[in-house]
């Protein structure tokens, strides 16, 4: 069974790689003569590492970005495929092959779910993808530390009074705007992220299935 800390670190990974800004087109394409369905979206790839309980574990992230929906799948955690989920108008659904464990929840509970004793901080998590930290709207109970030392490459830091959490983000400026480069998540009680973007390419042909993700009969809820 996984912790509540952990999911909650993996779904802040796949949360940060889905932001809402590109306009996806159906294509239909194949090499062999048949027709395969597949959309044009973003398509980015993480490296990432986490520790739990001073013990580090690598895997890799894919997201596909389109303006209706996002996929992403994990693999080298856990095992190959060991995590696949959609995000559909802010609600989350992700599965756990590995563990048989599937989540459905609204994206914005997140930072609830994080160990928060004071008043619960509120951040469009979905906008720090394609936004520095300083400039996305609805901030409630979050501090951001910005540094433009680089303003190429700027860094920031952002966490909540009465939150264990800190995430710390780095940015790059592409001719379509600021993209994530990196980031680091600590919970605060033993489960730390470390991520690197390794490519991302603004117009992949995606196949479809890549965005129908469904989990066996038997597969048991995580409840936040």
């Amino acid at each position: 069974m996984l912790s509540r800390t952990t999911i909650g670190g993996f779904i802040l990974l796949s949360l940060i790689g889905c932001g809402s800004s590109y306009r996806s087109e159906d294509v239909r394409e194949s090499a062999s003569g048949g027709k395969v369905d597949k959309i044009r979206a973003e398509a980015w790839l993480f490296d990432a590492r986490v520790w739990r309980e001073g013990k580090p574990t690598s895997f890799r992230l894919e997201v596909y970005r389109t303006d209706s929906v996002t996929a992403l799948s994990g693999r080298g955690y856990l095992g190959k495929g060991a995590m696949k989920g959609t995000i559909r108008d802010d609600r989350l659904y992700v599965y756990f092959p590995r563990t048989n464990e599937y989540l459905d929840e609204s994206a914005g509970s997140l930072l609830d779910a994080m160990g928060c004793s004071d008043l619960s901080p509120r951040v469009d998590i979905l906008a720090l993808l394609t936004d520095v930290p300083d400039s996305v709207d609805g901030l409630e109970n979050v501090q951001v530390t910005a540094s433009y030392l680089d303003s190429e490459q700027p860094s920031f830091v952002m966490y909540s009074r009465g939150c264990p959490w800190q995430l710390d983000l780095k940015y790059d400026r592409r001719k379509v705007g600021w993209r994530l480069k990196a980031f680091e998540f600590n919970s605060g009680d033993g489960v730390r992220l470390k991520v690197k973007r390794r490519t991302l390419k603004p117009r992949a042909r995606v196949p479809a299935k890549r965005f129908q993700t469904t989990h066996s009969p038997d597969a048991r809820r995580i409840s936040y």
